[in-house]
């Protein structure tokens, strides 16, 4: 899967930023559970602060962004249709991104913003002969990156996804 990391509010500093992943999971007649890991990469376009809390507490300036998301997607089947469906999808996760790098050997640690992540959303799935798919997804994503103090932001964001897929 690949798509787009689209923050709110104060997290808009950040930029958008893109992402590539996989999931795999399983299906129950209007059912799924999947495992999900997409990575986030580019530095930002615009420099935010950010504090070496493992080091010295001091601020820096970084535009530096780089992180995982790994978590638990459920869907439910909304409506179906010849080959396509709709499903409304929720899910579990947690967030994070390294915000500032390490700087000489064991002196400045990197840095990393955490969160856990709740999400919802709605997707679509078009499925080709019967083994395979190509779908696209928007979730709402609720975070709280100033939990460990790194850095001082507000916001959720909104992740648009296109998968391709096969099954058994």
């Amino acid at each position: 899967m690949s798509g787009i990391w689209i923050p709110t509010r104060e997290l808009t500093v950040l930029g958008v930023h893109p992402e590539l992943g996989f999931q795999s999971g399983v299906r129950m007649q209007n059912f799924s559970a999947q495992l999900v890991l997409t990575i986030r990469f580019l530095n930002t376009q615009n420099s935010f602060w950010a504090k070496r809390i493992h080091s010295n507490d001091s601020l820096y300036k970084t535009n530096h962004f780089y992180g995982p998301y790994i978590g638990v997607d459920c869907g439910r089947r909304l409506y179906s249709f010849r080959k396509s469906e709709i499903h409304l999808i929720y899910g579990l996760g947690f967030d994070a991104s390294t915000v500032l790098k390490h700087i000489r050997k064991n002196e400045y640690r990197c840095e990393d913003v955490r969160s856990y992540n709740l999400n919802f959303g709605i997707g679509y799935k078009h499925y080709f002969k019967k083994s395979s798919y190509v779908g696209i997804e928007a979730k709402y994503n609720i975070v709280d990156y100033r939990l460990n103090g790194v850095i001082d932001l507000k916001g959720d964001y909104v992740s648009i996804r296109i998968s391709y897929g096969y099954f058994e």
